[in-house]
């Protein structure tokens, strides 16, 4: 999916600009956007809308920090062995949204599904030779050759539940943009801060807060209705923003945005708008080109907008 012409690297950014001013006064909280996450399967598109959306639900073992910094997320920690082996503890007490508990059988099972047919985050994966189950918490990743960033490259890879994806025959990742699809595309069951609630592709997803939510969520904001794919002939989404835009804090990028008078919020502030569509690695790393002068995808950035609460 293309979107143009906001850069697909600022997008995730633009957004938490917009939400860094709404989640402060609202328990929920409206994006309109111009492009939508084709699929809720975080191992079927490696693309920075898709994987900021999906981050919300899904976590990696490595995060980044508000500074862009690599820091623990589903691991805790992590360290060299040898050249080719890295040992890597994983975070206790947590569970899916299921209420399935979190354990190294899902680590090896969710790296062997990004590397395999179907999955477009094998580029993440090509350098790991074997991942071993050393204990319920603990694993170990052989890598084909000495691997300083492997830490670095696992932050965009999500882990999902082994036993949700047997349950539901999602153990593969599968192309939307080729029409196929499985459970997964439309249904997710992560350990992130946000669950699904409803999903309507190019109109309408919903997310709402994770109460059993391992971390802390520094915010108010209880539930997030994104609207995609704005530009489609289909009015529904746009239908559904004229209705729903009146209600709470609301955000638009892209197009919309661009037809409302611009703001310019500071960029920061709770965790929680990091977690909304402009959070993660894939936003995160975005930034870190910006900032360091290089140019790693193409498009222009508008700037964001809010919605008219007339």
């Amino acid at each position: 999916m293309r979107i143009a012409p906001l850069s697909r690297a600022l997008l995730a950014a633009t957004l938490v600009s917009a939400l860094s001013l709404g989640a402060v006064h609202a328990a929920t909280v409206r994006i309109a956007n111009q492009g939508d996450a084709l699929s809720m399967d975080p191992h079927s598109l490696n693309e920075s809308l898709q994987l900021s959306v999906t981050n919300n639900v899904y976590e990696s073992l490595v995060g980044v920090s508000k500074d862009l910094k690599f820091e623990p997320a589903l691991a805790t920690s992590w360290k060299q062995t040898s050249p080719t082996v890295w040992r890597f503890e994983l975070r206790k007490n947590v569970r899916f949204h299921d209420d399935t508990p979190f354990t190294a059988d899902d680590v090896v099972f969710s790296l062997a599904r990004a590397a395999g047919e179907g999955s477009d985050m094998r580029s993440n994966t090509n350098d790991i030779k074997e991942v071993r189950k050393l204990g319920s918490h603990t694993i170990e990743i052989e890598t084909k050759s000495p691997f300083p960033i492997l830490p670095n490259v696992l932050s965009t890879v999500f882990i999902m539940s082994k036993k949700w994806c047997e349950d539901n025959q999602a153990t593969r990742p599968v192309d939307r943009r080729r029409g196929i699809e499985n459970a997964a595309s439309f249904r997710a069951n992560g350990t992130g801060p946000y669950r699904l609630r409803e999903r309507q592709p190019n109109v309408r997803t919903t997310f709402v807060r994770n109460g059993n939510y391992w971390g802390k969520i520094d915010s108010n904001v209880t539930e997030v209705i994104f609207f995609g794919d704005l530009q489609r002939p289909d009015p529904r989404g746009r239908l559904a923003v004229g209705r729903d835009r009146h209600h709470g804090a609301g955000a638009c990028t892209g197009r919309a945005a661009h037809q409302h008078q611009p703001q310019h919020p500071r960029l920061g502030g709770a965790r929680a708008a990091h977690h909304l569509f402009g959070h993660g690695p894939a936003a995160r790393r975005a930034a870190v080109f910006e900032r360091e002068g290089q140019k790693p995808l193409q498009g222009q950035a508008r700037a964001p907008g809010l919605l008219p609460s007339d």
